[in-house]
């Protein structure tokens, strides 16, 4: 259902209706031998993708789970694995009592909150959290949820996400009452935090089946001196450019605004099943089941911005490249809306492969951690 080559080539990532995700070494073409077979899944396994450095390996099934698979520094076997299906509700949006909103809301006549709730689950306080799922039930009308690294594995984007928005308050006699609301989407998670969603990119009304990364890289609209005032707050000196696509069609985004900057729709009479990138960036390809291939052409060269050139020798420390993943907090992309959390000192970082952390688990997120390797 999905395949996916590493940065080097030599191995690739297969996964199938069988429930597994199999590696297989290429570096012998004409005999192919599988190297790993992992079976943690427990649902069709529709969509996988290779971190750029080669540390980890995602992949994305119907059983509405990411799994995250660390390799050994050898590249040879799976040292660690977690699955990530909820996040505290916390996490999702500024936390507040779910029961007393929906008190005020039934007082005030107003829609009730909306619950997609994991079972509820106990922090080191004996407190209960209530847990929202992130991902699509099986349920979901297409086969695909193919994840996609960035291209410096800064971070990555998981289809088939389910966005909590919440609206405009209304006033009442007990007080401000918020609405919140389920729309359909995209998660992204930061290479610093794997456990927790960066970002949600929310607002459309179709399932999102997968991402795709634009190669290039470009020039910053903004300056350093900008960095609080952008929805992403990203420290890269680059701005990267991307596409996720439905069934109806295709939205591009750059890491530096919230909100789609072009769409393609409504060009197939089926499902669009996939999509890719020229490695020059100058047109999009899109895939359909009714058998037609659509090119998606950019009017001018430097239609997404000026290509960014790399410094002859870039130096990050590490304060620059590694953030606390304790004061990690989500932030909500409508297409129609901005929400931002409460805190906001986190930060999309530059990676380094000699600075990678070991995946973990984060109070209140809903996650299975196992280590050895997998065969």
């Amino acid at each position: 259902m999905d395949v996916a080559w590493d940065a080097d080539g030599r191995r690739l990532a297969t996964v199938s209706v069988d429930n597994t995700v199999a590696v297989w070494d290429t570096t012998d073409s004409s005999r192919p031998r599988l190297m790993l077979s992992l079976r943690e899944h427990t649902n069709y396994v529709q969509g996988v993708a290779w971190d750029p450095l080669g540390t980890y390996l995602c992949s994305m099934g119907a059983d509405r789970l990411l799994r995250v698979y660390e390799w050994s520094v050898d590249r040879k076997r799976v040292v660690r694995s977690i699955a990530i299906s909820t996040i505290s509700r916390g996490d999702h949006e500024q936390e507040r009592a779910p029961q007393e909103d929906a008190d005020r809301c039934s007082a005030n006549n107003e829609p009730k909150l909306i619950r997609d709730e994991a079972p509820l689950v106990k922090d080191t306080e004996s407190r209960r959290i209530p847990q929202q799922r992130l991902f699509e039930s099986q349920g979901l009308l297409h086969f695909f949820r193919r994840l996609a690294w960035s291209p410096d594995g800064s971070f990555f984007i998981c289809p088939a996400g389910i966005v909590i928005e919440t609206e405009t308050e209304t006033p009442g006699e007990l007080g401000a009452c918020s609405s919140r609301r389920r729309s359909k989407g995209a998660h992204i998670f930061a290479r610093t935090n794997l456990m927790v969603p960066l970002l949600h990119l929310g607002g459309h009304k179709e399932s999102v089946l997968g991402a795709r990364f634009c190669p290039l890289r470009f020039v910053r609209r903004r300056g350093e001196s900008e960095l609080d005032a952008e929805p992403w707050r990203s420290r890269l000196p680059y701005r990267l450019a991307f596409a996720i696509y439905s069934a109806h069609g295709l939205y591009l985004y750059d890491t530096e605004t919230p909100h789609p900057i072009g769409a393609a729709l409504g060009l197939h009479y089926g499902a669009v099943t996939d999509v890719a990138w020229s490695p020059d960036a100058s047109f999009i390809l899109m895939a359909s089941l009714d058998g037609f291939l659509s090119l998606v052409w950019f009017e001018n060269p430097s239609e997404l911005g000026t290509p960014y050139q790399e410094p002859t020798q870039v130096r990050h420390s590490a304060e620059d490249l590694i953030t606390d993943p304790e004061t990690h907090s989500s932030v909500i992309f409508s297409a129609i809306q901005t929400v931002s959390c409460d805190r906001d000192d986190y930060h999309l970082e530059a990676p380094s492969p000699d600075l990678d952390c070991p995946l973990r688990a984060e109070t209140g997120s809903r996650a299975e951690v196992a280590t050895g390797s997998c065969a």
